[in-house]
């Protein structure tokens, strides 16, 4: 699943007119962000605004496979 998954991350540009950035697969769910050519109305979960802004996020998506064992929606959560 994790191929499948990567290969789709790097044939975004080839399809949609973004540039990819930040990328974490986890057991349920996929972080990333991407820096959107074509500006579409509600296309976006958090709008990047400063280099700070996005330093901690990159580093959010970086560590976050690290928090699993604590998340709410990890079933096997102790």
């Amino acid at each position: 699943m994790d191929k499948i998954i990567k290969n789709i991350w790097k044939s975004l540009p080839n399809h949609h007119p973004v540039k990819l950035n930040a990328f974490q697969i986890m057991p349920n769910h996929v972080h990333f962000v991407i820096q959107i050519m074509v500006w579409q109305r509600n296309y976006y979960e958090h709008i990047i605004r400063t280099e700070n802004d996005l330093d901690r996020i990159r580093q959010y998506i970086k560590i976050n496979p690290g928090m699993w064992d604590r998340d709410k929606n990890n079933p096997n959560k102790l």
